[in-house]
This record gives C-alpha cells, sequence and structure tokens, in this order.
C-alpha cells in the first residue's frame, strides 16, 4: 500500500481530464501552479479503497505507514492550497483568463473538489463590459465560494441592474470584503458625480443572496478631500446612512463579525442599533467621524449580550468624540488604534475594568499619539477583583517606566505582552524582564517609528552586562560551551532576557529592522541558554554562521530561513559612537520625568 502512494504521481497520465487540469491549474495558481496528485479526488479514491481491504488482513502497521506518508505528502501539499486566494483583474490575471477558469470548472468533475474557495476581484473585473463574466462566475462558481474580496473604483462602471440573481444563492460564502472607491468620483476637478450603480446595489446582492454569511466588511472611502464642497458631504453621509439600513434591512441572520469603514455621524450609529443580530466581533474606523457620546454607546450597548472583540480603529486629527463605555459583561479583547500624533478631539470617559470589562482578557492600545488619555487604562490603585488580562499591547510612545511594577501587579495574570523599543525606552523593557519574569510566555519588541537611525548594540540590554563586557566577550569569543555553566548568570548585574523563566515565544525581528542589531553575544549568552522558549523570530541580524547554524537547529521553524541570508554590513555614521552614553542618558532623563505623570494617574 505504501508504494501505491509513492507512485501516486504516475496515476495523474491515467484520465485526460487530468492532464487538461494542470495546463489550466497552472494559469490560476497563485504560487505553486499544479494540484499535487495525492489530491485528485479518483486517486484518493482508490488510496482509500486499498487501505480498507488490506485492513480486512489486520495490517495495522501498513496502516500506520500509509498515514504517515499521506501526512508527510498530501497534507502539506493540501494546506498550501486551502490558505491561498485567487486574485483576478488589475494587476493579477486578465477577466479573460477569469472565464477561462470559469468555463475550465464548469466543464469537468473538479468543482466540488476544488480545493481553493478564498476569490480576489478587482476594478476592471466590475467594467461593464465583463458583465457576463460576473455573471458566470456567481452562478457556475457560486457553490464553490467561502471568501470573496470585491474592490471597485471610478472605472467600475458595470450597472448591477444587468445581472440575473434572481436565483442566485452563495450557500458556502462565509466572509465578504466590499471596498467600494466610487462613492464620490471628482470629474474634469470641477464636477461631481456619484456612480451609476449607487454606493451599495451589489453590496446588497451578495449580502442578500448568502444566507450563511458570517463575516463582513464594509469599505467606503473618506470625504476629506471634497470638504469644501458641502453638497459632497451630504451626498456621502446619506450613502453611509443607506448603507446602515441595507444591514438592518437584509443582515443575515449568523453574521457574527462586522466591520465598516465609513464616516459615522449619530444617524448611522442609531440606524445600526436596530441591527437585528447578536455579534461576536465589532470593528469601526472612526476617522473623521464625529458624534455624541451616547450614539456609539447605544450600539454597543445593545450588543453587551454577545460582544466578545471590540476594535475601534483609524482615530485622527478629524476625529471629535468622547468615548464612553457601557457595561460589557463578555468583552474578551478591546483595541483602539490611531495612527495620528495628535488626537487632542478624542477623549475617554472615565471607567472600571470590573464593572465595565469584567471579562476583558487582551487590551490592544495601537497607537504612536502622544495624546494621555490612554494613561487611564493603566490606573495606579485598583481595588477588587483584578481583570483577567492575559495579553496587552502596549502604546508606541510609552515612555512611563515607573508604570511596569504598577502593572505587573495590574495585571498578575499577563502572558503576552508587545511592546516598541526605542534608545530612550530600553529602561521599560529591562524592567519588563524583571517584573515579570515568573509569568510572561510571549514577548513582541517591535522598532518605534524612528525619526532618527541610530546605530545601537542591544547585547547589554539583552545579556544585561555593560557595553564593555560584550565588546570584550565577543572580541575574545569567550562563550562558554556547557549550557549548564552559564556564563551570563555570572557575569550579569541587570536585567535581562534570561530572566523570563517561563518564555515560549520570542518576536524581535521588527526591533532589528534598523540600525539596531545584536550579535553573537545575544546569540551565545541569552537564545541558546532560555529552557522555555520554543519559537524565536528575529531575523539575521550581525551574528556569524555558527551561532546562527545553533539557533536555527533549536529554533528551526522561523530561523533555519535565515541561512540562506547573506550577513549585512554593519553602517558606522557618527551616532555609533555615541549610541551608549545618549542610551544612558535618555533612560535616566525618562526614569525622573515619569513619576509625576504615573502618580496622576486616574484611581479606580
Amino acid at each position: 500500500m505504501a508504494t501505491e502512494i509513492m507512485d501516486a504521481h504516475t496515476m495523474v497520465t491515467q484520465r485526460e481530464r487530468h492532464e487538461e487540469m494542470e495546463i489550466h491549474v497552472d494559469r490560476v495558481y497563485t504560487e505553486k501552479p499544479k494540484l499535487h496528485p495525492l489530491l485528485i479526488d479518483h486517486v484518493i479514491q482508490n488510496i482509500v479503497r486499498q487501505l480498507i481491504n488490506e485492513n480486512e488482513d489486520g495490517s495495522v502497521l501498513n496502516s500506520r505507514l500509509v498515514c504517515h506518508l499521506w501526512d508527510e505528502i498530501a497534507t502539506r501539499s493540501l494546506q498550501s492550497h486551502s490558505n491561498k486566494t485567487m486574485h483576478f483583474g488589475k494587476y493579477f490575471r486578465s477577466p479573460e483568463i477569469l472565464l477561462n477558469f470559469i468555463h475550465y470548472l464548469h466543464s469537468s468533475t473538479t468543482l466540488e473538489s476544488f480545493p481553493i474557495g478564498q476569490f480576489y476581484l478587482c476594478e476592471d473585473i466590475f467594467k461593464s463590459c465583463h458583465t457576463h463574466i460576473v455573471q458566470k462566475f456567481l452562478f457556475n462558481c457560486g457553490s464553490l465560494i467561502t471568501s470573496l474580496t470585491i474592490r471597485l473604483d471610478s472605472q467600475s462602471d458595470m450597472k448591477v441592474s444587468d445581472l440575473d440573481y434572481d436565483k442566485l444563492t452563495l450557500v458556502n460564502l462565509k466572509s465578504v470584503i466590499f471596498d467600494d472607491r466610487r462613492l464620490v468620483t471628482r470629474v474634469n476637478n470641477s464636477s461631481l458625480e456619484t456612480s451609476q450603480t449607487g454606493p451599495s446595489t451589489l453590496l446588497e446582492v451578495l449580502v442578500k443572496c448568502s444566507p450563511n454569511l458570517q463575516k463582513l466588511t464594509v469599505i467606503h472611502p473618506p470625504s476629506s478631500m471634497y470638504d469644501d464642497d458641502e453638497t459632497i458631504i451630504t451626498q456621502n453621509t446619506e450613502a453611509e446612512i443607506n448603507v446602515a439600513e441595507m444591514l438592518v434591512n437584509n443582515c443575515p441572520k449568523y453574521l457574527s463579525c462586522l466591520s465598516l469603514d465609513i464616516k459615522f455621524n449619530d444617524k448611522v450609529f442609531s440606524t445600526l442599533t436596530s441591527l437585528p443580530v447578536n455579534l461576536a466581533e465589532l470593528k469601526l474606523s472612526l476617522r473623521e467621524s464625529t458624534f455624541s457620546k451616547e450614539s456609539l454607546n447605544k450600539l454597543m450597548l445593545s450588543q453587551k449580550g454577545s460582544l466578545r472583540e471590540l476594535r475601534l480603529c483609524s482615530m485622527g486629527t478629524k476625529s471629535h468624540f468622547e468615548l464612553t463605555f457601557p457595561s460589557l459583561p463578555h468583552l474578551e479583547l478591546l483595541e483602539l488604534h490611531s495612527w495620528d500624533s495628535q488626537i487632542q478631539g478624542v477623549t475617554f470617559s472615565n471607567f472600571s475594568y470590573l464593572k465595565h470589562f469584567p471579562s476583558l482578557k487582551s487590551l490592544v492600545l495601537h497607537t504612536w499619539s502622544e495624546h494621555s488619555s490612554w494613561v487611564q487604562f493603566f490606573p495606579a490603585a485598583y481595588f477588587g477583583t483584578v481583570p483577567p488580562m492575559s495579553s496587552l499591547k502596549l502604546p508606541q510612545n510609552f515612555m512611563y517606566p515607573a508604570m511596569i511594577q504598577n502593572l505587573s501587579w495590574l495585571y498578575p495574570n499577563l502572558k503576552s505582552l508587545d511592546l516598541h523599543y526605542s534608545p530612550t525606552t530600553a529602561i521599560i523593557i529591562q524592567r519588563v524582564f524583571h517584573y515579570f519574569r515568573d509569568n510572561l510566555e510571549e514577548l513582541r519588541i517591535r522598532d518605534s517609528l524612528p525619526r532618527e537611525k541610530f546605530d545601537v548594540c542591544l547585547d547589554p540590554l539583552f545579556t544585561g552586562l555593560p557595553q564593555s563586557v560584550c565588546e570584550k566577550i565577543l572580541k575574545n569569543r569567550i562563550f562558554d560551551p556547557d549550557p549548564n555553566s552559564n556564563l551570563l548568570l555570572k557575569l550579569k548585574h541587570r536585567p535581562s532576557l534570561l530572566d523570563l523563566k517561563k518564555l515560549r515565544k520570542l518576536n524581535i525581528e521588527d526591533m532589528l529592522r534598523h540600525e539596531t542589531y545584536v550579535t553573537d553575544v545575544t546569540g551565545y549568552l541569552v537564545l541558546l541558554q532560555m529552557p522555555s522558549l520554543r519559537h524565536l523570530n528575529m531575523g539575521r541580524s550581525q551574528m556569524d554562521d555558527e551561532c546562527l547554524g545553533h539557533l536555527a537547529k533549536k529554533y528551526p521553524t522561523n530561523m533555519m530561513k535565515e541561512l540562506q541570508v547573506p550577513k549585512a554590513p554593519r553602517r558606522m555614521d557618527s551616532h555609533s559612537s555615541s549610541s551608549s552614553s545618549m542610551m544612558s542618558s535618555s533612560i535616566s532623563a525618562f526614569c525622573s520625568s515619569s513619576v509625576d505623570l504615573f502618580n496622576k494617574c486616574v484611581i479606580f
């Protein structure tokens, strides 16, 4: 039976249709063009049939060998195909190739077993001249589609009224991303007009024809570039209200994840409050939005019985509102996202973890704003049951070392921490090594968006050794070959990465993308000595091949590929000679300046 699996490649030639299949699939697969022979339907049937027959003789050992070979050869191939998305249009494949793909699937028996169900249709697919292609795709491949992404722009002039969708049913469609950039179009830099088909007609068709839809993302363009024209702002607002009304009137009963990137106001929120479904995930992009604190509060309140993930994103300089949270007893993830440096128009009402988020497990403050409103998420004192927080993402401009100890007792169950590095925040990372040494299992350190680049060696940060000692160890190659005698534990005098005894996952790849780097000192004295570490993602940095080879052997999942990357030359500039002194002076300055703000935190 094992030999039949190994010879399965030759079975492709037994049927002429599978030779044709390889030709067509070669044109449409994203990365690996050919379907593995072991995944062809009649090959699978024959293998299973033979396996059953041989099992009648009680050959358990043979069955074990067959399953082992199947997992080694076929399972990996199936997984590599199942995660792919087939792109059509624009920079990928022409509408004509999509038509050929439709004809092939319709004329063969491979439709039900085709391993890809995720599709991305670009703007030019929806031109009026391609209406028949869209019609055939939806009807002939409708049962195949599980995920569909549609992007429209000003050139997408197809009239949905020309589609015959009365009998269309996309029974397997679970996820839709509808990115409509046609909402408002400037013509000749003077006149303005809306799209011919309306902003949500095609979206309404997809929602109505997808009874099992579970995840919906709607994206419409902001109106910032037309703020000087009151007519356009009115049209834009009416269109977004229409989207909200369409969702309320045609909402699929299984919809559990909703993401909206539109311009919100009180009327839009008031309409969405009537959604007839219980959402588990809600994501709102609030750029350029202005509304009263009661309107969003009512929407969240209407979903309090089911909402588990809440993401409020894209808050910016043109956002004007106050966030006030109702009691959300089942909320497990809260994300606040902003990339603008100034968000003075956004404020947060006082809240209590115990009262408003008693079940919160993950807090994501994905922002680099210098605005300090987010500080109230870290109260200086907490009374009552501590929140069951297990995952925390700190803001990019988190520069308050005095808060780290506070966080360690505020979130005693914290297992995963995500934070940013800059030369001025090294003391914060050292305090993380010390105060979270007993419970942290996952750590990701990102690089801050650099306004200046510094040539900084991070060996002292990760090892806890002075810069001079690290340089001496590297120069003389003083690496202890016996892991049980750990040289670092004998020399270090500051907290180090090695203090995180339970750390299982470490990701510092983004941290090392610019001028910061690590050497063999960190590799040998820290990364190879961590007993619980199982996953390491860091890139090559300035480590030699020998050290990198040891790391690849211990952490093959991510580090094996780094063996093929050549060691990049390090750029030396005027900053390199003063990097260590700059880091030390910055650390002391921020330590003293952060105490005042820390003492002003809201007490709950």
